[in-house]
C-alpha cells in the first residue's frame, strides 16, 4: 500500500524549500531575483497604463492613478544603473530629468499643434524629452489659467496613447533583457561591487539632486522646478517609492553580503535606517515644491534630508569600506 502525503504537507514542504533557498542564496542571486521582480511589476503597471489610455481619456483621474502606479514602479528600480537599462538610453526614455531647459513642454506642445496624430513609432524616433512618465505628466497636469489639461483634447489623448504604448514596449524589452542577463550577472564577479555602487549612487542622486538642489541647500535659492514630478506634486511620493525599492530589492542581498564579511550588525543598521527614512517620506505631504513656501512643511523636508544624508553616509563610510569598495567619481559629484 502506497502512502500519499497530504496536499497541505507537500505545500508546506515547498514553502520550507523556498525559505531554505532564500536563506542560502548568494547575495547576487537575491539581487537578481528581487530586481527582476521589480522590472516585471514595472512592465505590468506600464502595460496597464497603456491599456487605460487606449480605453480613452474621458476619465483623467483613472489615467492619473495608472500613471502614478507605473511611475512609482519605475522609482523602485530606478537605482539600478547597469545592465539592460543602459541600452538605448532607456533610463532617459522612462524619465527625462532634470529638464533645465523645459524641453518636455516644448516637445509636447509641438506635437499638440501638429495636424497629425502621432504613432508609437514616431514617439520612439523622437527626442527622449517626449518619451516616458514626465511627458505624460505634462499632458495630465499642465493647464493654462486652470483651463482644460492637454489630455482632454483629441490630439493630447492621441499623444498620451502613443507615449503610453512606447512605455509599455520599452519596459517589456527591459524586463526580457534582464531575464536574459541572468547568467552574465551571476557569473561576473564585478557585479557585486557594481550593485552596491548603484545603490549608493541612487542615494547620492536622491540626496544631492532630488532634495538638496530644490531645497536650496547647495548655495542657491529654493527652486521647486528642480524637483522631479513638480507638476503633479508627487515628488516626495516618488522619493518614498525609491526608498522602498532599495529596502525591498537591495537590502536582502546586502545583508547576505555583510553576513559573509562578519558585518551582520551593519546589515541590520542599514535595514533599520532605510525603513525609518522611507516611513518618514511616506508621512510627509506628497509635493516638494509647495513645501518650499511653507516653513512648517519645509521642516519636514529638512528632517527627510537629514535622514537621507545619514543613510548615504552609512553606505558610503561604513558599508562600502566593510565590503572593500572604493568610491570614485560619479555624476552626482558635480555638473
Amino acid at each position: 500500500m502506497t502512502l500519499r502525503r497530504p496536499l497541505f504537507a507537500l505545500f508546506a514542504t515547498s514553502l520550507l524549500s523556498l525559505s531554505a533557498w532564500a536563506d542560502e542564496a548568494e547575495p547576487k542571486e537575491r539581487w537578481y531575483s528581487a530586481i527582476g521582480g521589480q522590472y516585471q511589476t514595472l512592465q505590468d503597471d506600464s502595460t496597464a497604463l497603456a491599456d487605460t489610455l487606449q480605453d480613452g481619456c474621458q476619465n483623467p483621474d483613472a489615467v492619473r492613478d495608472a500613471w502614478l502606479t507605473a511611475y512609482k514602479a519605475w522609482q523602485r528600480v530606478r537605482y539600478v544603473d547597469f545592465g539592460p537599462i543602459e541600452q538605448q538610453s532607456r533610463a532617459w526614455q522612462l524619465q527625462f530629468w532634470p529638464d533645465r531647459k523645459n524641453l518636455i513642454a516644448k516637445k509636447v506642445d509641438a506635437w499638440l499643434k501638429s495636424p497629425n496624430s502621432p504613432t508609437p513609432e514616431q514617439i520612439a524616433a523622437d527626442s527622449v524629452a517626449l518619451k516616458g512618465f514626465p511627458a505624460l505628466e505634462y499632458l495630465l497636469f499642465e493647464s493654462e489659467n486652470g483651463d482644460k489639461i492637454p489630455l482632454e483634447s483629441p490630439q493630447g489623448c492621441a499623444l498620451a496613447g502613443a507615449i503610453g504604448q512606447h512605455l509599455a514596449t520599452t519596459t517589456q524589452a527591459l524586463n526580457q533583457d534582464w531575464q536574459a542577463f541572468e547568467e552574465h550577472y551571476l557569473s561576473t564577479e564585478g557585479y557585486t561591487e557594481t550593485t552596491v555602487e548603484s545603490a549608493l549612487h541612487g542615494l547620492q542622486i536622491l540626496d544631492d539632486k532630488r532634495l538638496a538642489a530644490p531645497m536650496g541647500l547647495r548655495g542657491k535659492s529654493r527652486n521647486g522646478y528642480l524637483a522631479d514630478a513638480w507638476r503633479s506634486g508627487e515628488s516626495v511620493t516618488l522619493i518614498a517609492a525609491s526608498l522602498a525599492g532599495l529596502e525591498n530589492s537591495f537590502v536582502p542581498g546586502a545583508q547576505a553580503l555583510l553576513q559573509q564579511e562578519d558585518e551582520a550588525e551593519l546589515g541590520q543598521e542599514l535595514e533599520e535606517t532605510l525603513s525609518e527614512t522611507r516611513a518618514l517620506a511616506e508621512a510627509l505631504p506628497s509635493g516638494l515644491a509647495p513645501a518650499l513656501k511653507d516653513e512648517q512643511a519645509y521642516k519636514g523636508l529638512q528632517r527627510l534630508y537629514v535622514q537621507v544624508e545619514q543613510l548615504r553616509q552609512l553606505m558610503e563610510y561604513k558599508i562600502a569600506p566593510a565590503l572593500n569598495i572604493t568610491q570614485g567619481f560619479n555624476s552626482s559629484d558635480g555638473d
